[in-house]
């Protein structure tokens, strides 16, 4: 058996659109009650986390083949800012309408959730993403230069970054450092492990054989023994939240190789599925920006109604979230479609 990494590329966009389905569903409200509602918190709310890793790996494998082509940091940052900052923008024009003129709710409220400034000055998380995609692009020539100047380096700094994440002295800093390092930090090796997929695709060196898969498999299982070793003997010094990140490491590599491997034995361009996979990860990064704040104002304006006074909480919130879900794809669209208008002419 071998993995050839060339089909994580070839696939890229699909795997994007997997991605953004995973992130959809782990913020979703659904409730069950009981152990249903306990599955759901660990194997959706918790695990389909990986959604962001699959992500900002896609993301590093994108940003390292755009940079090999054109190694202009001037011409880099540009395309990615615009990118980033032209749906963004527009997104925060139109929900600043919504939220703080008709909603009325807190203006400085808005601007403290939504400026990418704050998560890294107060930890605020609504936009985290955001800023953290931006500073990875910001940092991404160097770790280029790095990548291609020695990959055994490369591959030991990633290490060290996780050895440093999972260090105890991050429990006495101040805040926001230690949420940064629980959401953030701990997501770097990911995008950088995506940087060195794109380098060996590049330079044609993507076949791994048996013998690379059982080294692989046992560098995951050496690192997860670890994890769980240390969370297990120190858990109130060790954050489970990193200790889960960093897990998603290898769990979404792993998940990404398996998945392309199975759209090429599937055939998947000629089947239905890719054209929805084709356009959920077109619009990949519209969508995250949109659904939590759809389903807020969806749960918010329609809780209220009469209709739902005597329905269950499982059937109400199963509702507003079907709901929230076709109209985040539908307005995503339309955002992806104005955005794509006003980079045309940026770009």
């Amino acid at each position: 058996m071998s993995i050839d990494l060339s089909l994580v590329s070839k696939y890229r966009t699909q795997l994007m659109g997997v991605a953004a389905v995973f992130i959809i569903l782990c913020h979703t409200s659904l409730s069950f009650g009981g152990i249903v509602q306990s599955l759901y918190s660990i194997y959706v709310s918790q695990l389909m986390q990986c959604g962001v890793d699959i992500f900002l790996l896609l993301s590093g494998l994108g940003c390292y083949f755009s940079f090999a082509k054109n190694p202009s940091v001037k011409f880099f940052y540009k395309k990615r800012l615009i990118r980033i900052a032209v749906p963004y923008i527009i997104f925060l024009l139109l929900y600043f309408v919504i939220d703080c003129l008709i909603l009325h709710n807190s203006i400085e409220s808005f601007f403290m959730k939504h400026s990418v400034v704050t998560f890294f000055t107060n930890g605020v998380l609504a936009t985290w993403f955001v800023a953290a995609i931006l500073l990875l692009y910001l940092i991404f020539p160097l770790i280029y230069k790095i990548n291609n100047k020695n990959e055994a380096v490369f591959l030991i700094c990633i290490a060290v970054n996780i050895v440093l994440v999972l260090l105890p002295f991050w429990k006495i800093l101040p805040k926001p450092l230690p949420v940064i390092r629980e959401i953030f930090l701990c997501r770097i090796p990911v995008f950088c492990v995506g940087t060195w997929i794109g380098k060996r695709i590049f330079e044609k060196r993507c076949i791994f054989t048996k013998k690379g898969i059982n080294i692989y498999l046992l560098v995951i299982l050496i690192i997860s023994l670890i994890a769980f070793s240390v969370n297990a003997i120190s858990p109130k010094t060790f954050d489970k939240w990193t200790i889960t990140r960093l897990l998603l490491l290898p769990f979404s590599f792993s998940l990404v190789l398996l998945l392309s491997k199975l759209f090429q034995k599937l055939n998947i361009e000629n089947r239905k599925p890719n054209k929805v996979l084709l356009f959920l990860g077109t619009i990949s990064f519209e969508l995250y920006l949109l659904f939590e704040r759809v389903l807020a104002i969806v749960t918010q304006s329609m809780t209220t109604l009469k209709i739902f006074s005597d329905s269950s909480q499982t059937v109400t919130q199963a509702i507003f979230n079907i709901i929230a879900i076709g109209c985040t794809v539908l307005f995503a669209y339309l955002l992806y479609r104005i955005s794509k208008k006003i980079i045309s002419f940026l770009i």
